[in-house]
Parts: C-alpha cells; sequence; structure tokens
C-alpha cells in the first residue's frame, strides 16, 4: 500500500526505511521493474553499503549485484556501489577524516547516472541513521542527491505511525521532499484497516488537485477572464497575496456560483498569512503550499517540470 504527497515526477528517488528488515530492497526492486514496464529508463544505484562482495578489483554491495541480475545491466562497482563501509572503514574514518572522499563518489557515480537514465533509484541502507558516523546518514545521502524520499515502513497502526512520525523527521530537518511511504507486508485482511488509519495520518488534503495553467498574482485581469478560467496555480509573493485574492474574489463573483478558480497556491517571501486569504483558502479548500525561494524562481522551476 503507497501513499504519495505530490503528483509531481521525480528524478531522483531515494528508498529508505524505518528499519532493517521491512522490504526496502524488495519494494525498490519492485519500484524499478514498474517504472521499467511503463517504458522508462530507470537506473539503480545503492550509495552506501556494507554487505559486499568481490567484482574483480573493487567491492559492490551485495543488493547492487542482486538489481544487475534482475534488471540485467553490468555491474559497475564505481557507479552502482560507490561507497562500501566493509569491517574497519568507521574507525578509519574517524581516525582521519580528511582522507576519505565518500561524499565525492557518490555524486560522480550521481551524474553519470542521471546522464544515462531518465530516472535513477536510489536504494538506502539500513534505517535512516546507518552511516552517519561518517556523515553519510541515508537523510544526509538524500540532500546530496537531491533525491525525494519514499520511505517503507512495516504495516500496522500505532507502531506504524509512530516509527513513520520519528524516521521522517530525520529526513524532513534536512528538507528532504517525501514523495511517498509504503506500507509494507501487511495482511491481506488488514488492508482496508491500516489504509483507513494510516492513510488518514499521511493524507494531504487536495493536493492532487489539477493544474490547467499557472496564474502569477500580480498578472490576473478581470477583463481577461473567461469560462475556462479554472484549475489555476496562483504562483505569488505573500506581500502581493491580499491584492490577489481580492481580484479572485471578483473573479469569483463573476464565475457561476461565487467559486474559486484556483486549484492550489504556491506562496513564496516570508510572512504570515493575513485573515482574509486565510478565510479565502478555508471556504474554498485552496491548498497552499511555501516555498522559501522567490517567485520567479517558483515559476521556472514549475516550467522545468
Amino acid at each position: 500500500m503507497a501513499t504519495t504527497k505530490s503528483a509531481n515526477t521525480c528524478k531522483k528517488l531515494y528508498v529508505a526505511a524505518t528499519s532493517q528488515h521491512v522490504g526496502k530492497t524488495t519494494s525498490t526492486l519492485g519500484l524499478l521493474h514498474a517504472l521499467k514496464s511503463m517504458g522508462v529508463n530507470v537506473g539503480y544505484s545503492k550509495p552506501v553499503g556494507q554487505q559486499f562482495i568481490e567484482v574483480g578489483p573493487s567491492r559492490a554491495d551485495k543488493d547492487a549485484l542482486l538489481f544487475a541480475s534482475s534488471m540485467e545491466f553490468e555491474l559497475v562497482p564505481e557507479l552502482h556501489s560507490p561507497v562500501i563501509l566493509g569491517k574497519g572503514a568507521t574507525t578509519a574514518f574517524l581516525d582521519n577524516p580528511t582522507q576519505f572522499n565518500f561524499s565525492n563518489r557518490i555524486l560522480k557515480s550521481s551524474k553519470i547516472l542521471e546522464q544515462k537514465h531518465s530516472v535513477v533509484v536510489y536504494e538506502g541502507t539500513g534505517h535512516p541513521g546507518v552511516g552517519s558516523v561518517v556523515n553519510l546518514s541515508n537523510a544526509r545521502v538524500a540532500q546530496l542527491l537531491n533525491a525525494g524520499l519514499i520511505m517503507v515502513v512495516e504495516a500496522g497502526i500505532g507502531n506504524c505511525i509512530d516509527r513513520l512520525d520519528l524516521c521522517l523527521s530525520v529526513f524532513d530537518q534536512k528538507q528532504i521532499p517525501i514523495v511517498g511511504v509504503i506500507v509494507n507486508k501487511c495482511l491481506p485482511n488488514k488492508i482496508e484497516k491500516v489504509q483507513h488509519y494510516v492513510g488518514g495520518v499521511l493524507k494531504e488534503d487536495m493536493l492532487d488537485n489539477r493544474v490547467k495553467g499557472i496564474i502569477a498574482g500580480s498578472l490576473i485581469d478581470l477583463k481577461e477572464v473567461k469560462e475556462d478560467f479554472v484549475n489555476q496555480l496562483l504562483v505569488v509573493s505573500i506581500n502581493r497575496l491580499k491584492e490577489a485574492i481580492k481580484k479572485l474574489g471578483q473573479v469569483g463573483r463573476i464565475m457561476e456560483g461565487n467559486s474559486s478558480p484556483l486549484s492550489g497556491v504556491l506562496l513564496t517571501g516570508n510572512g504570515d498569512l493575513d485573515d482574509d486569504s486565510l478565510e479565502y483558502f478555508k471556504k474554498h479548500r485552496v491548498p497552499v503550499l511555501r516555498a522559501k525561494i522567490d517567485t520567479y524562481e517558483a515559476v521556472i522551476k514549475i516550467f522545468n517540470f
């Protein structure tokens, strides 16, 4: 069972797990096969590995070998398993950290993989904290790769939600976008119950709204309002929000049923929502996302999707 927070297509996905043995590798393999069956040119890497095998003069994580065999690609340790934390690696790092270029290895391999594939799925290691001793926790690696997160957790209700809350906070601290959650190993007769309670906690209301067009808050022209002026994404600085909402209120009165043409709002800049804007969003159930970047950069990023 999977619950997603965003409908945006991610070019880089990082699959992590709340703990060992919850099915992260199996879930990652299923994700890769699903993408491949859809015709996606998908690549794989396990940036940080622990249990390794010898591949010629190099070493590779055992999961990388599994994926190479299953997905039928040639295993290149430097690309598909750039960092191995074998026996003695952590103490060697702590004794002399400047002698290790772990981050550079990961970035070098990711650059090559992302040039070769339209989507790259990165598999994490163990629980979110694994690798912290060498500054390569799962959250740090996902941040380094600028990848969206898919978290795998074992099914249940109370324990499942508790683990998710704890583990997702680690990634949230580093501002890693959470693309989805896979609730794994759920008994068939428990699926509906787990989906109801866990899904309810994870659900982000109205974030799957369709976007037909994009409007800037400073460019709303009442003269150009037509019948098909619906499902618009408003991108606006918080300093111009009140003025934009006032114009949208006028648009609503022009439209049938005094409705809102908005499917969502991307709010840029720092500051607090004014009461009138907040009331408008609540009345029309418009989801609002905040961005630390400016309006121009936000619009560019959106168009790049």
